[in-house]
């Protein structure tokens, strides 16, 4: 009786101890499970998914300095400003035979323009042969091409003549005369239209320096398509080629006459 008691007793003792060891590895297994996963980056993994360090936000220049506009660089000067004038349309004479010359101008017609030149016509400051027969031997694609521009600038009626019957073109040769004389037409040119872009460089991609608003400017002589100035602000650089005319560039006068207008003057220079 007894030793079959003792024997019970081991028996239960060996279960219970079997039990507790494998609840505890439960336990152990659960607790690791619910941990957060931690681990280096697996290497295996498609490239497209892994990390990489946040990238800076993008300035708007590598260098802050070269979009910086730079000081000037030459002396200032007083600002005068030449806007754009057209009286033709004052005269309807003028007016009929303006619009019927830009068509004969188009057209390259010739003996139209010899019609049309006054037979002392001035076209140079020197030479060899002067008058209407020596501008028509002289007459090139450059002599169409400036007397179009001279007239699409437009141009005033002068008090020169009997009645103001005689109008220039463009516009720039005439109202140059009324700014200070310090002013001098070998120096300075009028900027012909509205919001001209001054450049740092012979290039539209180079930085603005400047913008013109029919101002009168320093100019040099255009190289390759470009014209040197410098605007009153002390700023030199670069405007695109017809921008800004000299004052001193080709113009043409007429003069009614004989019923009719009349080319008394196409020349460039003074």
């Amino acid at each position: 009786m007894i030793k079959r008691f003792g024997l019970i007793m081991v028996l239960t003792v060996l279960m219970l101890t079997g039990c507790g060891s494998h609840g505890s590895k439960a336990a152990d297994s659960s607790s690791i499970g619910a941990l957060p996963a931690v681990t280096e980056p697996n290497e295996s993994e498609p490239s497209n998914m892994k990390t990489s360090e946040p990238k800076p936000a993008e300035s708007p220049s590598a260098d802050p300095a070269a979009d910086a506009k730079p000081s000037p660089q030459q002396e200032t000067y007083k600002a005068f400003r030449i806007e754009p004038v057209d009286e033709s349309s004052q005269n309807r004479i003028f007016a009929t035979f303006r619009e019927e010359l830009m068509k004969k101008i188009d057209e390259r017609d010739l003996n139209y323009i010899k019609e049309h030149l006054d037979p002392h016509v001035r076209f140079s400051f020197g030479g060899d042969e002067a008058g209407a027969e020596g501008l028509i031997k002289e007459w090139d694609e450059t002599r169409w091409m400036e007397l179009e521009r001279a007239l699409q600038l437009g141009g005033v009626f002068t008090g020169r003549g009997n009645d103001q019957k005689m109008f220039v073109a463009p516009y720039v040769f005439e109202l140059f005369d009324k700014l200070p004389e310090q002013l001098d037409a070998f120096t300075y040119g009028v900027a012909v239209e509205k919001d001209v872009k001054v450049y740092a460089d012979r290039s539209e991609s180079s930085q603005v320096l400047d913008v013109l608003d029919y101002t009168v400017v320093k100019m040099e002589y255009e190289e390759g398509g470009w014209t040197p100035v410098i605007t009153p602000s002390g700023y030199g650089g670069y405007v695109k080629q017809g921008q800004v005319r000299s004052p001193i560039d080709y113009r043409v006068i007429f003069n009614f006459q004989d019923d009719n207008w009349k080319i008394i003057t196409f020349v460039a220079g003074d």
